[in-house]
């Protein structure tokens, strides 16, 4: 509670300490930078409580150094410096804690899933629209724009629930608090093994599904775009954890995984140094004794599997919605103008699961969890 306690008044003086030196306020990935360090992991706390507590703080952080700012100019700021990711986080490990707890955890996956999902709404629209004014297309240009504003009108309500502008108890410090006094935590050994079993429990029903191809649909969200899915879940499960995590290296493959992993690494040289596999975090890391053991080759070809899916996902969406806009506005646009390669999408996927399972590679990946923890 001390340490909590720390963090919180740390976090509140900060950036009064800022305002008097004349300084301004810092921009959201300053934030991150400077209050994140002041979250010290232990190992006496469960990994998860530390990891909502951080997240949690982090955004109360961010709120209160902006707090003179409009609501609309913190909705600027939120999407230019990707705060989406921070909620992100904190919505991968309420879904966790949901299977242990759903009458406590699930009113806050609730609110925290209805952040995340506005702040993507409005981040397609905004992309749609820069698309439609790159091929000067105005009056498409101006229906997405019509569709932001509303996006946004709606974020902006929502943040102002969260009472983002009272410094002495906006709702993310209201949630920690709640979080600190939920009494079920267990200790961190029984925490790790609850994590790990439910990482995996998720991976094996995957796995299930890919084995008997339910992924291969007519229908792209029920086939590609829910495949994708399934698996980029098994990373954010992974990611949510920044800091507390391990990735290892030196366990060797099956040669059939070796040998993908080598075709998907020759056509993407830096994909173990991607963004979303090394962690900010990663210099600080691990700050707990108890951090997860994850390896890296197969976490890497999951995490790939899911980039090269979303930029196919991506260009058929695009299309999919301009052809919507030109239904509803009456444009004369030919939908060709977009040179989006048609694609097989049923086809697509059942290649990916073909593979997957040719290789078993989420199955090399539970056997790796279960002997590296």
């Amino acid at each position: 509670m001390l340490k909590a306690l720390a963090i919180t008044l740390f976090i509140l003086i900060c950036p009064a300490l800022l305002l008097f030196a004349g300084a301004s306020a810092p921009i959201c990935s300053q934030v991150f930078s400077e209050s994140r360090p002041a979250f010290q992991f232990n190992d006496q706390e469960s990994l998860g409580y530390q990891a909502l507590q951080r997240d949690l703080l982090t955004l109360d952080g961010f709120f209160i150094s902006q707090s003179k700012r409009t609501t609309s100019e913190l909705v600027n700021l939120i999407i230019s410096e990707d705060l989406r990711a921070v909620i992100f986080r904190i919505e991968s490990i309420l879904h966790i804690y949901k299977r242990k707890d759903a009458e406590f955890f699930e009113p806050f996956l609730k609110t925290f899933k209805e952040l995340e999902d506005q702040i993507g709404q409005i981040a397609l629209h905004e992309s749609l629209r820069d698309k439609a004014k790159e091929l000067k297309q105005p009056e498409l240009a101006q229906y997405f724009q019509e569709q932001v504003l509303k996006d946004r009108a709606n974020f902006e309500k929502s943040l102002e629930d969260f009472n983002i502008h009272d410094l002495e108890q906006t709702q993310f410090r209201k949630t920690a608090k709640e979080i600190q006094a939920y009494d079920q935590w267990k200790n961190p050994k029984k925490d790790r093994q609850f994590l790990l079993d439910e990482m995996i429990s998720y991976a094996q029903k995957v796995r299930k599904d890919i084995k008997e191809l339910k992924f291969d649909h007519a229908d792209i969200e029920k086939g590609l775009h829910e495949l994708r899915r399934k698996i980029r879940w098994i990373g954010i499960q992974v990611k949510s954890f920044d800091a507390l995590i391990t990735f290892e290296t030196k366990t060797p493959l099956s040669s059939k995984t070796e040998l993908w992993f080598q075709e998907i690494s020759t056509a993407t040289p830096k994909m173990l140094q991607s963004k979303f596999i090394r962690s900010s975090t990663e210099s600080e890391a691990p700050q707990s004794k108890h951090s997860l053991i994850i390896p890296l080759k197969t976490f890497g070809m999951i995490s790939q599997i899911v980039t090269n899916i979303g930029v196919r996902k991506d260009n058929s969406e695009t299309q999919i919605y301009f052809e919507e806009a030109i239904k509803k506005t009456g444009s004369k646009m030919s939908i060709s103008v977009l040179k989006i390669e048609e694609i097989d999408h049923q086809k697509m996927s059942r290649e990916f699961q073909d593979r997957i399972n040719e290789t078993d590679l989420l199955g090399e990946y539970i056997k790796l969890l279960e002997k590296l923890n």
